[in-house]
């Protein structure tokens, strides 16, 4: 069974990584929530904000951070992802990004990258609506127990106008279905981040691997 992780718009992050390397510079609005198997109840919500560059880059609007992981896990197989935005402009030039790494437990120390994806994709457009990336092959981490799983989510610009501006909506009400794994929807539902195995969270048993890792 896969791993739903939904992406809150508020909330307290359970610690704070750095973003990945793939990313040249973080927005202003940037902030940290956790992310969770099962909604929160958070409103969707607007993160609108200026891509900061005219040339061909990166930028990190948010961040994700998951519970510990229970028992070690290695990680493997796909992740698909739905998230609704849009550009302000035609020339913005904006596409979805996003990346998932394992951090080590509440360090700023990454266990392993499983994916980064900042390449040039179906370009969102001046009215809201979902972009998609779908089974995308993740590099295998061996993750231990205690460690956490981090959600990078922004924009690659494609040399993007001066000024360009991007929103992206998140937020995960419990009355609200979830969007489907389809581009171009114009519907106001939940996105989310989906790992194809299952993954476990919670305290880890003493005795794990957390308990031996930053000694």
């Amino acid at each position: 069974m896969a791993t739903r992780l939904y992406l809150p718009s508020s909330g307290s992050a359970p610690s704070s990584p750095n973003g990945a390397s793939m990313w040249e510079r973080q927005v202003s609005l940037f902030a940290r929530y956790p992310t969770l198997t099962t909604k929160a109840n958070t409103a969707l919500t607007d993160f609108a904000d200026a891509f900061g560059s005219t040339s061909s880059s990166q930028s990190l609007w948010l961040m994700w951070v998951s519970d510990t992981l229970d028992v070690d896990q290695t990680i493997t197989g796909t992740s698909s992802i739905v998230v609704r935005g849009l550009e302000a402009a035609a020339a913005d030039d904006l596409h979805l990004a996003y990346a998932l790494r394992v951090m080590q437990g509440d360090t700023t120390t990454e266990r392993g990258t499983l994916i980064t994806q900042g390449a040039t994709a179906t370009e969102f457009t001046t009215s809201a609506q979902t972009r998609i990336f779908s089974a995308q092959a993740l590099s295998s981490v061996a993750a231990l127990a205690g460690d956490r799983i981090a959600i990078d989510i922004g924009f690659h610009g494609l040399t993007p106008q001066s000024g360009a501006t991007g929103t992206l909506r998140f937020g995960d009400p419990t009355g609200t279905a979830d969007f489907a794994l389809t581009s171009g929807l114009t519907t106001d539902l939940c996105p989310w981040v989906e790992l194809s195995q299952t993954l476990t969270f919670g305290t880890p048993a003493a005795g794990s691997s957390k308990f031996f890792a930053f000694f």
